[in-house]
């Protein structure tokens, strides 16, 4: 199954979201990178009834100050698993794994105190004051270790001999020190005798302070980025004002605003037609990102969501295609979408994007193409929006169009930075067959050379030029 490292590495929009999510231990990024996929509802309602609970607790102003000493000592956090894992063993813990294990328990202890602070019962930490307590004799509570001497009398008199004895006096010192180094090993193997009942908590603390670290960032950065959490359903896929991150952040950092868009699909494909530049590849790269973030267990970018889970996600877009065959773009295709029909064929439950589906061969065939598979995926009952430009697609399936250009808003000369104000990437019903006819106008609008226009308009209009 997929995991959120795999998705970042297909996506560069999936990326620059996961990026933004301010983790702040090397466990707790490890921990979310390494979440699989989820496919069963109960296990997706869990984990974002999870992190539904822990926004609420971020929220609470009283909260603000226990929340960041919380966020500041994760800092600390260290990713120990192979030291807990020699301990569980049996084997002897040197003076930096004796470290590691106090400073994971104090942090541990230091932590559990804050979230009772804030009535926080997400996360269950384990109880490691003993072993705070076997690693912290003189009671100081600092992360640092050595062997203090109040493990042992008889070490205690040998340090001070060492310290009252000439270093001149090369043999006896060197005697005191040998038989200081074998009271030390002795104290070792006793501490890491009695740490060893203790190695599965300590696993479990790791555990717990990981999520916790991930929780509190997932939760402010869904705040942040205006994320809901999205239903689940077993029928359809709803999204209401539907947005993209990263695009609706550089259209805001240009002072444009982003148009979010209302969807719908269930178990019968969508043909969506539009204009070039009128936004279907954004849309269907967005619909990627949303369904991998619920399937996640994480929000998703609209104001209201109902998304029904797949076992997975066939996106044809040129972003995730990393061709090492010497194959054509277009035969390249041919073999995902070859690999689509096994997996749908196989029973698999699938949400099927197609941008452009076939739109490097020649348009009679390519139109053919889309045809097909659109009756393939009906035939299926199988979930997918599929964008084109070809006109003539008389398959029996939902249509969507992309608004595209507002002429009615449209001055005689605007520009090209300005396009976006002029673009309504609303989506609405239709019943014809024929895709919008807008090429040539935004061509013009982004200032194609005047003759080249002019000789278009007539080859289309069937004039000679």
């Amino acid at each position: 199954m997929k995991t959120v490292r795999d998705i970042m590495q297909e996506s560069a929009g999936f990326r620059f979201l996961i990026n933004e999510i301010n983790i702040v231990s090397s466990p707790g990024r490890k921990l979310l990178y390494n979440r699989q996929m989820m496919t069963l509802a109960d296990d997706i309602r869990q984990q974002l009834d999870l992190l539904e609970k822990m926004q609420i607790l971020v929220q609470i102003p009283e909260n603000k100050d226990p929340i960041d000493r919380i966020i500041h000592d994760l800092i600390t956090l260290k990713d120990i698993q192979l030291t807990i894992s020699r301990l569980s063993r049996g084997e002897i813990s040197d003076d930096i794994e004796l470290f590691e294990i106090k400073q994971l328990s104090l942090l541990n202890e230091s932590i559990k105190a804050l979230l009772k602070q804030i009535r926080c019962d997400l996360i269950r930490l384990p109880d490691l004051g003993e072993v705070v307590g076997l690693l912290d004799p003189d009671n100081q509570g600092i992360p640092h270790f050595y062997i203090y001497s109040a493990y042992s009398e008889a070490l205690l008199d040998l340090r001070l001999k060492i310290k009252q004895t000439d270093i001149s006096s090369t043999e006896e010192w060197e005697a005191f020190r040998l038989q200081e180094q074998e009271l030390e090993e002795e104290i070792r193997i006793s501490l890491s005798q009695k740490l060893r009942v203790f190695a599965d908590g300590l696993k479990v603390a790791l555990e717990g302070l990981s999520l916790l670290d991930v929780l509190i960032a997932v939760a402010n950065w869904s705040i942040e980025m205006s994320l809901c959490k999205p239903g689940i359903s077993y029928k359809d896929t709803r999204y209401e004002a539907l947005f993209n991150p990263a695009v609706k952040r550089f259209l805001k950092e240009t002072g444009k605003e982003y148009q979010p868009v209302d969807i719908h699909f269930d178990k019968i494909p969508v043909l969506i037609t539009g204009a070039n530049m009128g936004g279907k590849t954004v849309l269907l790269q967005t619909v990627f990102i949303a369904q991998y973030l619920c399937q996640f267990g994480l929000f998703v970018p609209a104001k209201n969501a109902m998304i029904s889970p797949v076992e997975a996600v066939y996106f044809n877009n040129e972003e995730n295609r990393t061709s090492q065959n010497g194959l054509s773009s277009f035969a390249e295709e041919m073999v995902q979408l070859n690999e689509l029909v096994k997996a749908v064929r196989s029973g698999k439950k699938v949400l099927v994007l197609l941008d452009e589906l076939a739109r490097t061969t020649n348009p009679d065939e390519g139109k053919a193409i889309v045809s097909s598979t659109l009756e393939f995926l009906a035939g299926q009952k199988t979930s997918g929006l599929i964008t084109t430009h070809y006109s003539g697609i008389r398959v029996e399936c939902r249509k969507l169009r992309i608004r595209g250009l507002m002429y009615e808003k449209l001055s005689e000369k605007i520009h090209l930075k300005d396009l976006n104000r002029y673009m309504d990437y609303r989506l609405e019903e239709v019943e014809m067959n024929e895709a919008p006819a807008e090429g040539i106008r935004i061509a013009e609008i982004m200032g194609m050379d005047e003759e080249i226009i002019f000789k278009a308009k007539l080859h289309y209009t069937g004039k000679k030029p």
